[in-house]
């Protein structure tokens, strides 16, 4: 199928948002364990302080691709990995406020998370249908127990 034949998914610029800082919240766990992990021994060189800022802007580098595979790869003939993302993140919105995003900003961090196991699993297994019948699963989960507004 085209991509055109895709089907598109209208949410509001508060989805956007909330998936955006779903992003940077994993994005900012990976700078705060990164530095801890390679810099928090030894804090006096300046030398060691650029090194371990190297090493986490390789990871997190690394990570956000990995985070773009998964949806490549999580994506079906119908829907994007992408708008699925968007999709889960809209089913968790209660509303506009703060606890809508108290809700919405994990349950997006957890099927981030899970669309790049599910891409890895795939990889791994060699089975070229297995991310995105299984991110379509999640996607009928996050629908069965969506936030009613």
């Amino acid at each position: 199928m085209s991509e055109s034949t895709r089907r598109q998914v209208r949410v509001g610029v508060v989805v956007y948002a909330y998936l955006g800082l779903a992003i940077v919240v994993i994005n900012a766990a990976i700078i705060i364990v990164g530095m801890m992990a390679f810099f928090a021994p030894n804090y006096q060189s300046m030398e060691l302080a650029r090194q371990a800022a190297f090493k986490t802007l390789g990871i997190l580098i690394l990570s956000d691709l990995l985070i773009l595979f998964a949806c490549a790869r999580c994506s079906a003939p119908d829907m994007s990995g992408w708008s699925s993302l968007l999709l889960m993140t809209a089913y968790m919105t209660s509303g506009i406020g703060w606890l809508s995003a108290v809700i919405a900003v994990p349950a997006a961090i957890v099927a981030i998370t899970a669309s790049v196991a599910l891409a890895l699993l795939g990889l791994l297994r060699g089975d070229v249908q297995f991310a995105p019948r299984q991110f379509r699963r999640l996607v009928i989960f996050y629908h069965r127990h969506r936030m009613y507004q």
